[in-house]
């Protein structure tokens, strides 16, 4: 299944209420709406609190409204995105986390239709901590933001 059809999937009713990642909060930051709400659907049958914003610029400013002690629990943000790219996006909350004195960064997956392993490097030479490719599937998805919340907590102690 890709993230295209995601909407339209029928989960067991129990997939909802149990699993690493119920109560988790997720900031999804992509400019294709089917992504966004792929995404969403994706996350929100797993438990998850999903915020999501349709822009790079548009989720700076989301991370800055929530502040230092609200920011949710993973990142995850398109790369290619026309107003600012998914480089300058993670730059700038990285930017305003030091400025807002943020002990532990938000965990951040790059989500791409690349597969190219120059990107992945690229990605993480930029500060993503994952990379994801599009389409994605549901248990990559799931075991990765899984992983990125143990990565902040185990940070947080």
């Amino acid at each position: 299944m890709d993230l295209h059809s995601a909407s339209s999937y029928h989960y067991p009713i129990n997939v909802r209420s149990t699993g690493p990642l119920l109560g988790l909060s997720v900031l999804v930051i992509d400019d294709n709406r089917e992504a966004r709400e792929g995404l969403s659907a994706l996350l929100a049958h797993q438990g998850v609190e999903v915020l999501l914003a349709s822009s790079g610029m548009s989720g700076v400013d989301l991370i800055e409204e929530l502040g230092p002690h609200n920011m949710p629990d993973v990142l995850i943000c398109d790369i290619a995105m026309p107003d600012q790219d998914g480089y300058v996006t993670l730059s700038r909350i990285r930017e305003w986390e030091a400025r807002n004195d943020v002990v532990v960064p938000i965990p951040a997956v790059a989500f791409t239709a690349s597969a190219l392993r120059q990107e992945k490097l690229k990605s993480m030479s930029y500060g993503f901590n994952a990379h994801l490719t599009k389409p994605v599937s549901p248990q990559l998805l799931y075991a990765t933001i899984a992983e990125m919340a143990r990565l902040r907590q185990t940070l947080k102690r």
